[in-house]
């Protein structure tokens, strides 16, 4: 399975608020540990000298080396970018540049030396930069919780899925953050869009349990659960994959031709794409 996870017991969760005032939501109770499996390689695995260093002393040993975290972020996350990474990136662009680190940089070249100035930007050369640099950015998985969260991507051809990550530089007292620092790992799209059907599947339906389980009986009485609030958002979070595959179908048509006219805009004004990796 590509995207992994387990939940935290219930009786383990810290609750939100303060003494006299704890409560835990729906979201909370989705505390656990999440990976995605890739081959060999596990993303947002930390490195074994980080989880022996002083900053992760509050973790037990028989926690997963795993982020720590909400579950469900990493699954609202992946919902929300369905509409850009379904939608098949033309080989002739991919030709050219790919999502990644190196095209990230490029991004970041152009913001910092073509707009030195906010206020001096032209509208013109701002659509450009908007045209020849969303599409990369709508395809990089946000990581915001964890510190220095790993830097996932994710975009298809239209035949297969592509997940790269480029954890390069990314330390903590000068150790690397994650297991697995740089890679490449490809799956065809039906395979792909299987695992998100699992991956949601899987989440709501051991939430289910856990909510029902709640209803039967809660043995925390200072920590306050609004009832049917949690069984409102269990019902709303089903209907959630159903709702991100319908935006996927109601996107507009992206405008690759007119990306990469401003893409080469870009290029004529100094700023040469990154070498290729060869990857297609």
């Amino acid at each position: 399975m590509l995207f992994q996870f387990q939940l935290r017991p219930i009786d383990d969760i810290v609750p939100w608020g303060s003494e006299g005032d704890y409560s835990l939501s729906w979201f909370g109770l989705t505390d656990g540990w999440y990976w995605l499996k890739c081959g060999e390689e596990e993303l947002f695995r930390y490195a074994d000298s980080v989880l022996a260093s002083r900053k992760y002393e509050g973790r037990q040993q028989a926690d997963p080396p795993y982020v720590d975290y909400q579950v469900v972020r990493l699954w609202e996350d992946v919902l929300e970018m369905l509409p850009e990474i379904l939608t098949p990136v033309p080989v002739e662009l991919l030709r050219k540049i790919e999502p990644g680190l190196d095209a990230w940089r490029w991004r970041g070249q152009i913001a910092e030396l073509a707009f030195p100035n906010e206020d001096e930007i032209s509208q013109s050369m701002e659509a450009h930069f908007n045209l020849a640099t969303t599409w990369l950015q709508g395809r990089k998985l946000d990581v915001l919780h964890p510190k220095e969260g790993p830097r996932i991507w994710f975009w298809t051809d239209g035949t297969k899925m592509f997940i790269r990550w480029d954890n390069t530089e990314l330390t903590m007292d000068g150790r690397s953050v994650w297991a697995s620092t740089k890679g490449t790992y490809s799956m065809p799209l039906a395979t792909f869009i299987e695992e998100i059907e699992s991956f949601d599947r899987r989440l709501i339906e051991t939430m289910g349990q856990r909510v029902q389980a709640i209803q039967h009986s809660w043995d925390r009485p200072l920590i306050k659960i609004d009832q049917e609030a949690l069984l409102r958002e269990q019902r709303e979070r089903a209907n959630a994959l159903a709702e991100a595959f319908q935006r996927v179908k109601d996107c507009e048509q992206t405008p690759w031709n007119t990306i990469a006219k401003s893409i080469a805009y870009f290029e004529e004004q100094g700023f040469p794409l990154p070498k290729m990796s060869a990857q297609l």
